[in-house]
């Protein structure tokens, strides 16, 4: 039966001293006029309102599959963004981009409503009475639980905002705290109440200039060929300590294709100059490449994200990348048909470093911390001088990028369990830090040591 339907009927046969059915008949009336105004689909009824001597046993309902992300405007005050999939596969997808890239790209991908609150938050509510709280009979009580404020728009954040206030907090506390305090979206098996530790007050007190950063190349990168001297883990290492001080955008990439691989750097174009002196200084040779000649892989492309199953984990470094495999990555990489590109990325950014001490204290602020909290954010203040880094896979087909998924887990060393990747995507080529870990100059040395063999 539909739940306008039933709503209709019941008003037909509920007697008008019965105050309390009234009432309930009112406010879910009220809740479906405002999801039909949104456009959002309205609940179905499983099992009636069903009226005893000794009290109302509330009805449950079937909720619409959909997502809803609680995000809290200011103290007190939450609203959030509801995604009403279309298909399964849809509902899947944008579960699966929001664990690997967070709210923000969820916003960018899929068409959604940002409220006030959580639209079926009274059913969500009635559904958990009725299946655990038992029989009210009173009209104190039904008034106490139908208390909900009136369902309206408000304005929405945008991407960046999402990113600049959200997203990167989201994979901090994804890191310093269990599974059950990690952001996860409400969807339709949710229990009412529930919130995500994903408060914007909170992040909004570290200055903008200690945030981790959505970094994107502003204009063309400057580019380099390096040629590393025979000791690439310890060129890597000297290199790396030198550049943290550039407060840059930079990507190191293995190119593949046409028979050929070559390993080049990339940097904002204003710092080449600066980095090419760093690469010389400690014995290695670089050649420039102009902007054009780099341009030699599809604008649209499959690719995948990589992230170590632990957030923020710590790397076993020590590990020969390649060890036992066979053959390098770029040896790996030439046998590729004419037509075929692929491409190995990691982009990375210094870390601020001041992120971690001003977390710590707002942390501090918040609550006492558990040992483990406190120990996993010693871990990861250790990691200082700190960077963002993001794995990213390309290829021309499918194929070719399960392939490197498999060339990864196989000699970068860090051994298959460390790592997780997205599902295969076509997309445009680009090189964005969004999605980032936290790692410290020895564990991206080992990763940059991996592309160069």
């Amino acid at each position: 039966m539909g739940l306008m339907e039933w709503l209709s009927r019941d008003r037909a046969t509920t007697p008008r001293g019965e105050s309390t059915e009234a009432q309930l008949s009112r406010a879910v009336e009220r809740e479906c006029e405002a999801l039909q105004r949104f456009g959002l689909p309205v609940p179905e009824v499983r099992h009636a309102l069903r009226v005893s001597p000794v009290g109302i046993r509330l009805p449950i309902y079937e909720l619409p599959r959909h997502l809803f992300f609680p995000v809290s405007a200011r103290a007190g005050e939450y609203m959030g963004f509801t995604l009403v999939p279309g298909c399964p596969d849809e509902f899947w997808r944008a579960q699966s981009t929001f664990g690997f890239a967070g709210l923000h790209k969820v916003i960018e991908r899929f068409a959604g409503i940002w409220l006030n609150r959580d639209p079926y938050g009274l059913f969500r509510r009635l559904n958990w009475l009725g299946e655990f709280g038992g029989d009210f009979g009173t009209h104190e009580n039904m008034s106490r639980w139908l208390a909900i404020a009136p369902l309206r728009p408000v304005q929405a954040l945008t991407v960046e905002e999402v990113y600049d206030r959200i997203t990167w907090r989201s994979r901090c506390f994804g890191a310093l705290f269990d599974s059950r305090s990690f952001p996860l979206p409400m969807d339709n098996d949710a229990i009412p109440n529930a919130r995500c530790r994903d408060a914007l007050d909170l992040a909004a007190t570290i200055p903008p200039k200690a945030r981790p950063r959505r970094r994107i190349f502003e204009a063309k990168p400057a580019v380099f060929d390096v040629v590393p001297p025979p000791d690439v883990r310890r060129f890597a290492e000297q290199f790396l300590k030198g550049l943290h001080g550039i407060k840059g955008l930079f990507a190191v990439e293995t190119v593949a294709g046409a028979g050929a691989a070559r390993m080049r750097l990339l940097c904002d174009d204003v710092h080449g100059a600066s980095v090419e002196r760093l690469v010389t200084t400690f014995g290695g040779a670089v050649r420039h490449f102009q902007a054009s000649d780099v341009d030699d892989l599809p604008q649209v492309i499959y690719k995948v994200e990589g992230h170590p199953q632990s957030p923020f984990g710590s790397f076993d470094t020590t590990a020969t990348p390649g060890a036992g495999s066979g053959e390098s990555l770029l040896a790996s990489l030439v046998n590729l048909a004419p037509a075929e590109r692929c491409c190995v990325q990691v982009v990375f950014a210094p870390l601020p470093v001041d992120f971690w001490r001003l977390l710590h204290e707002e942390l501090m602020c918040v609550g006492s911390l558990d040992e483990g909290v406190l120990g996993r954010l010693d871990e990861l203040s250790s990691k200082f001088p700190a960077w963002q880094m993001a794995v990213r896979l390309f290829g021309t087909r499918p194929e070719i990028v399960r392939r490197l998924c498999d060339l990864w887990l196989r000699q970068c060393g860090h051994g298959a369990r460390m790592w997780r990747f997205s599902e295969a995507e076509l997309g445009p080529f680009d090189r964005k830090l969004e999605a980032w870990e936290v790692v410290e100059t020895a564990e991206l040395a080992s990763m940059v040591q991996f592309l160069a063999r």
